[in-house]
């Protein structure tokens, strides 16, 4: 079986053969064209001018013209078409040489302010976690994707994710293609305002309405012939002013209806093409199958009835054309299309917030999928059906990290064994130790595969306090802001959650007596909770206080310089090469 980078490369060439003989195409078709223009200017200079032919005569070259001209145009969308490709087949292998860092979107805008991990995990922002994972197209499906990330998932969902990524996994043709629907205008389908446009109530009067101001306009085309024919045009002018009047009666409510249509349909044609792709497909995973029945009703596919939406959209833009400003009044064509409007609003808006929850999770899913296949040697959790806390992890790596450079580690905590204790120096390793844990148990419950030998695990609710810091905007300290993740994680244990907590240097921002005080008590109040967790350390008073089992990353000094190996290992860590590390960058102090 050929591995994904071979996979890659292979389609990669092939992508490529298609877009060079396309553009060797569109070469021979513009002389083509140049040649037929050419042979048109001579023809209609012998007929038109020296009268030598018959006009019809003009008629051969016109249409070669016109001909080469479709079928150029057929050309240039192959050509672009497989640029699009050669772009995608890039970025993956990009993504399996860890060169993905700052393409795409980073999610930030999907971080709330004072989540219990995401910041403390650095799952958004560029060249993290969600970066790497995300290859949704639309806005629906970059949210669905962060969703499951930040809220945990319990055991049943993230089986059924995990059976449906593993079905699509191997179906890079679906991925590129959703990739192809709109390379250009990636994410730009805005959901929530078509979800409220849909689910509004009607804006203008009653159906019967409508009818009315087609049988005016009936009338006035009856009255203009009438005028025509016989010279009597007050009919006509009646008409049109009796119009006028309820064009100008309407007119407020239909130019609310029509700006609000415009402003929900933005970018529709992207959201059709996205919907085409999966609407009549058949899938195996129950996950996949129901979201696939989401997507099927009676009559027109969603697909189908969103161009419609479309095309509408296109007409209410069209009402700027200086044309249509002075054939649209008489006609009445803003009435017309806000009535449409409305109509399709009643027809369809029920199924629009079901139609962009499925697009948004097949989304979501693929990009698991692509993850999945792109990464074989990352395993699937086994999930154990358990009321409290349960976590047994063996050679886990941080994901972010290039496997030559990750140090693998093994833990295990059970409510027997709720509590490791991690000391050690600066840079030894402990706070990535903490990330990858928080890292490898919010994967496993959003439905893709780890970084690690083995995973198993009952569901958890990670609550971390890793990288809080000062907040001037808020005027809070470090420490406020410790103490107030701290109260959130024991709350979250109070409320009964299977709670994994992550504490890097507990409670550092006060004295050694509060510090001993403080923590003897959060930690007895995550025992009594049944929380479990990991706390790293300076303060080797802490082990004293902790009742918990000890671990340590150690370092060694050697020829003036610190060396690490990363690894975990028993106990307490048996010294500090601090002083000595001080004292040989030259500061004032006594290294012996």
């Amino acid at each position: 079986m050929d591995t994904p980078s071979e996979t890659y490369r292979a389609l990669l060439a092939a992508r490529r053969q298609v877009w060079t003989a396309a553009v060797a195409r569109h070469e021979q078709f513009g002389y083509l064209r140049l040649l037929l223009f050419a042979l048109l200017a001579f023809l209609a200079w012998k007929t038109l001018y020296q009268a030598l032919w018959s006009a019809w005569y003009l008629l051969l070259p016109v249409g070669a013209f016109l001909l080469a001209a479709l079928f150029h145009n057929r050309v240039l969308a192959r050509r672009d078409q497989a640029a699009r490709s050669v772009r995608y087949f890039e970025r993956c292998l990009d993504r399996l040489d860890r060169k993905w860092a700052g393409v795409g979107s980073h999610g930030q805008a999907w971080l709330p302010p004072h989540h219990v991990y995401a910041a403390d995990l650095d799952l958004f922002g560029p060249g993290n976690l969600f970066q790497w994972l995300n290859q949704a197209r639309t806005r629906m499906g970059e949210k669905t994707l962060a969703d499951w990330l930040l809220h945990p998932a319990d055991a049943h969902q993230v089986q059924e994710r995990e059976q449906a990524v593993r079905e699509l996994a191997p179906d890079g043709d679906l991925r590129e293609r959703v990739y192809l629907v709109s390379e250009a205008v990636a994410a730009s389908v805005h959901p929530e305002p078509l979800r409220r446009w849909a689910e509004a109530a009607p804006e203008m009067p009653p159906a019967q309405w409508r009818w009315l101001v087609a049988a005016w306009n009936l009338a006035f085309a009856g009255a203009l012939a009438l005028g025509y024919f016989t010279g009597f045009w007050s009919v006509a002018l009646l008409v049109l002013a009796a119009m006028a009047g309820l064009g100008l009666w309407l007119r407020p409510r239909v130019l609310h209806a029509l700006h609000s249509a415009e402003a929900a349909a933005a970018e529709l044609e992207v959201f059709a093409a996205a919907l085409a792709l999966f609407e009549n497909r058949t899938f195996q995973a129950p996950k996949l199958q129901a979201l696939t029945a989401s997507l099927r009703a009676a009559g027109l596919p969603p697909s189908a009835r969103v161009r419609k939406l479309a095309k509408l959209a296109i007409w209410i833009t069209s009402r700027d054309h200086p044309a249509m400003r002075v054939l649209g009044p008489p006609l009445l064509l803003g009435t017309h299309l806000a009535f449409a409007a409305d109509a399709w609003r009643q027809a369809n808006g029920p199924l629009v917030a079901a139609w962009l929850t499925a697009l948004g999770e097949m989304e979501a899913l693929l990009s698991l999928a692509g993850f999945a296949y792109e990464n074989p040697e990352f395993v699937w959790p086994e999930w154990v059906d358990e009321p409290s806390p349960f976590l047994d992890g063996e050679a886990l790596r941080h994901p972010l990290l290039e496997p030559a450079r990750a140090v693998p580690n093994s833990l295990a905590l059970s409510p027997a064994d709720p509590l490791v204790l991690i000391s050690g120096s600066n840079m030894s390793g402990k706070s990535t130790f903490l990330r990858t844990l928080g890292l490898a148990v919010v994967m496993a419950h959003a439905g893709a595969p780890v970084a690690a030998r083995r995973l198993r695990l009952s569901r958890l609710v990670v609550g971390a306090s890793i990288s809080t810091h000062d907040s001037l905007q808020e005027g809070a300290s470090r420490f406020f802001a410790e103490i107030s993740r701290l109260r959130e994680i024991l709350a979250l244990a109070e409320s009964g959650e299977p709670v994994l907590y992550l504490l890097d240097e507990l409670l550092s921002g006060t004295n050694s007596r509060d510090r001993r005080i403080g923590a003897e008590g959060i930690l007895r109040g995550l025992r009594e909770r049944g929380a479990i967790g990991l706390v790293t350390t300076h303060d080797l008073a802490l082990a004293e206080v902790s009742q918990s089992r000890q671990v340590h990353f150690a370092d060694s000094l050697r020829d003036g310089k610190i060396y690490f190996d990363y690894r975990m290992k028993s106990g307490v860590v048996p010294g500090s090469n601090a002083l000595a590390l001080m004292h040989a960058l030259g500061l004032p102090v006594d290294g012996s």
